[in-house]
């Protein structure tokens, strides 16, 4: 009796020091162990971009918000400063690219889509340096359609002057809306926005004149430091609806 009280004690023995044996050496933590070592070694980035549309035509602009953030704990970005977005074709051939500076993970832009365009599919991919590293899998990558120019009732046309005044960068763009005729949109309210970089320069609206055209004025009042400037505007028409139109990216620079 006490013989077999004995063995079952050794067993028992056994049966927890092969469990305690597992616990310690099991692949799967030890894997899970790895993996957080890497991620904290090596954090992994994810970029989401909002669009101002799911459609667009020839002559629009598609205009855009990045967000860039630490995959883990979704909190904006420590590691890159720039971000690449791009155009891409149904050939899968680069169209156009934007290289963006990036504050505290976010960044705005826009692609002008001009008339040499083909219509069709197209894809925007969106990436840093970084996430190069990890391949393109971990790409923002989406699809949007690109229609006929002809479905655009709004185009524009830009004037940009150029003058320094006491180190004060002034770009004074005057804005032409025309229909697809050539025909201005004239006595008709547009408001627009001005950006330098990240930061919002100004706001407004205005009437247009008999030639459709307003003007709005931009300034830099760092004319040391290179800046890109960007013109959003949004025009009221006769049937009540708003036409987002963005406009060509002057630089203010020294």
């Amino acid at each position: 009796m006490r013989k077999r009280f004995i063995i079952c004690f050794i067993c028992v023995l056994s049966l927890f020091s092969f469990s305690a044996f597992i616990a310690d050496d099991d692949p799967i933590t030890l894997l899970l162990k790895k993996l957080e070592e890497f991620t904290k070694k090596f954090p992994q980035e994810k970029v989401y971009l909002h669009l101002d549309k799911s459609y667009y035509a020839i002559g629009d602009d598609i205009w855009f918000k990045a967000y860039v953030v630490d995959s883990k704990t979704a909190a904006p970005t420590a590691i890159s400063n720039i971000l690449y977005i791009e155009l891409i074709n149904e050939r899968d051939s680069l169209t156009k690219q934007l290289k963006l500076q990036m504050v505290s993970g976010i960044a705005w832009g826009d692609f002008k889509l001009s008339d040499s365009l083909a219509e069709g599919n197209y894809r925007i991919r969106a990436y840093t340096q970084w996430m190069r590293n990890a391949g393109a899998e971990f790409f923002f990558d989406k699809t949007i359609k690109i229609g006929n120019g002809w479905a655009n009732k709004v185009f524009t046309k830009t004037y940009n002057v150029y003058s320094v005044d006491n180190n004060i960068e002034k770009l004074k763009s005057t804005i032409r809306f025309t229909d697809k005729s050539g025909k201005p949109y004239n006595n008709t309210t547009v408001a627009f926005e001005t950006r330098l970089g990240n930061v919002v320069g100004s706001k407004g609206n205005g009437l247009t004149n008999a030639n459709g055209e307003i003007t709005v004025e931009t300034l830099n009042k760092d004319a040391n430091v290179n800046k890109t400037g960007l013109i959003k505007t949004t025009i009221s028409m006769a049937d009540g609806s708003k036409v987002l139109k963005g406009l060509e990216k002057p630089i203010l620079q020294k």
